[in-house]
């Protein structure tokens, strides 16, 4: 856990700074790697007060994927993990319908996945930058999926502090339970 913390401030930080003046953001995965995306969105509309918006990659059809042409240049954070061998491949499969309908995504992946075709695919969607890809460390599909939430909560609190606002103080939730 420490060693994924400490590995994911450099990419944070950097990413905070594309985030900041995004209108919306996408957060997409496939199974175990939904739940993972749906936390991360969570995370994000509750401190950056961000339209924030989470969807299995499996329900890419044409709807969604003409939405994601009018919003071209959108930011779309994709949870992929390589423990299913199924829902990677619907994963890797809608990187590629997207890839070939040309639409222009500020796409960022939290990823375990060790072999080297997906991480070139993965590369070639973030149009080379390396930089917009995290990879954290395969340890099975339970606590991968866990790994995978320490840099979106990261993500969230350093766009929060990006936007100016206080990531310990949301003006929607309270951090105290009152009694009377």
């Amino acid at each position: 856990m420490e060693k994924t913390l400490k590995g994911c401030i450099a990419f944070s930080e950097q990413m905070s700074q594309h985030l900041k003046s995004a209108q919306g953001i996408m957060f997409l995965g496939q199974g175990i790697a939904e739940a993972v995306a749906q936390e991360g969105c969570l995370k994000m509309k509750e401190l950056t007060y961000l339209h924030c918006q989470c969807f299995s990659i499996s329900n890419i059809v044409n709807n969604l994927l003409t939405y994601m042409q009018i919003n071209q240049g959108m930011p779309a954070i994709f949870v992929i993990l390589d423990s299913n061998a199924q829902d990677k491949r619907i994963s890797t499969d809608t990187i590629r319908k997207v890839m070939a309908k040309k639409i222009n995504l500020h796409a960022i992946i939290i990823s375990d996945c060790q072999d080297s075709e997906t991480r070139t695919l993965f590369t070639e969607f973030c149009n080379g930058d390396e930089s917009r890809i995290h990879y954290v460390p395969k340890s099975g599909e339970a606590l991968s999926a866990l790994l995978c939430v320490v840099p979106l909560q990261k993500l969230a609190f350093d766009t929060t502090i990006a936007l100016g606002y206080n990531p310990d103080r949301p003006r929607n939730l309270a951090k105290e339970l009152t009694t009377q």
